[in-house]
């Protein structure tokens, strides 16, 4: 049993409803009315596979919303609603409801939106199901490969939030950049100005957050687009010196933590190549940044330039069941 497997089977249970602009595998739905676009996503956090011992609840709170807005996010779609449904142990008491309402109040001060219904049980582990919703006047942008030559970008760094748990599951020695790396882990960012400004520049062949890591990411992508021959050639991985350090100190593999770590809630978006000028423009605007990481080419699969080698990325990341 994996994910995929699971997937599969829900997706055969009934047709997919031709009206929706996402498919299946978009990790949101989106349906038009009059001239707008409802587009709905949904995320949910278990505290004994996804909260390591010691984490704040307010961050908790928090991150569970981050991370349903950070699929919104790559369709370009701010949210304005949103669902919590809460399964609570008894030992959380009130004290920690209140602390995980200030980490939802943190997320709707970041983003926006209101929190209108959800639902509340008695659990044996804490979970949190977060459902938001959103309209735009654009439709949302699918996952996709585009065409060979677009650009594959990402927005920010990878890695440093794996190095932040690795920290916290004291796993490697102290640094000096230890609060850079716990803030990466501890306090994602879903990059909504970043998402809205590409999906209204209409400059995206395809997006996805990469909560799973960089390769399941660019990998989901191409599947996305069936049985096409695409794949991404990567000429260069979006690693922060200060992430360079940390792995040299602690004799840990850079490539491993930023293609496979997860967690960090940047987008991979394909743009267009030639408006590859204009999506550079369009983010820089808002006060984020779009690095080039590579290009689809018509070979199926991820491939990584090491030199003058081509070396193959391994299909591998965040999986439950695994």
């Amino acid at each position: 049993m994996n994910e995929d497997e699971i997937i599969r089977l829900m997706k055969s249970i009934n047709k997919f409803p031709a009206e929706s602009r996402l498919n299946f595998y978009d990790d949101a739905w989106s349906f038009k009315i009059n001239n707008e676009y409802f587009t709905i996503s949904t995320d949910m956090l278990v505290a004994s596979t996804d909260v390591v011992q010691g984490t704040r609840l307010e961050c908790v709170g928090r991150k569970a919303m981050v991370s349903s807005v950070s699929d919104l996010s790559s369709k370009g779609v701010r949210p304005k609603y949103y669902m919590i449904s809460l399964g609570l142990t008894r030992e959380i008491g009130m004290r920690g409801v209140r602390a995980l309402a200030r980490g939802f109040s943190m997320a709707i001060r970041e983003y926006g939106g209101c929190i209108v219904g959800g639902d509340t049980n008695e659990s044996k582990d804490m979970s949190i199901c977060v459902t938001s919703f959103g309209t735009s006047k654009d439709p949302p942008v699918r996952r996709g490969i585009g065409k060979e030559g677009d650009v594959v970008a990402v927005t920010g760094d990878f890695g440093e939030a794996a190095a932040g748990l690795k920290i916290m599951m004291n796993e490697v020695r102290d640094d000096i950049y230890r609060r850079r790396f716990l803030r990466a882990f501890l306090f994602p960012k879903a990059r909504l100005a970043e998402g809205v400004a590409l999906s209204r520049a209409k400059v995206l062949s395809g997006c996805i957050d990469s909560s799973d890591g960089l390769a399941l990411s660019i990998y989901s992508l191409i599947d996305s687009d069936g049985g096409n021959d695409m794949g991404v050639r990567l000429d260069f991985l979006p690693c922060s010196k200060e992430l360079e350090r940390f792995c040299s100190e602690n004799d840990l593999d850079p490539l491993e933590l930023v293609l496979y770590g997860g967690e960090e809630y940047e987008l991979v978006a394909v743009v267009e190549k030639e408006r590859w000028r204009m999506a550079e423009r369009v983010v820089r605007k808002v006060g984020g940044r779009l690095i080039k990481i590579g290009e689809v080419v018509h070979d199926r699969g991820v491939w990584l330039r090491i030199g003058r080698e081509l070396v193959e990325v391994k299909r591998r990341g965040w999986r439950h069941f695994t």
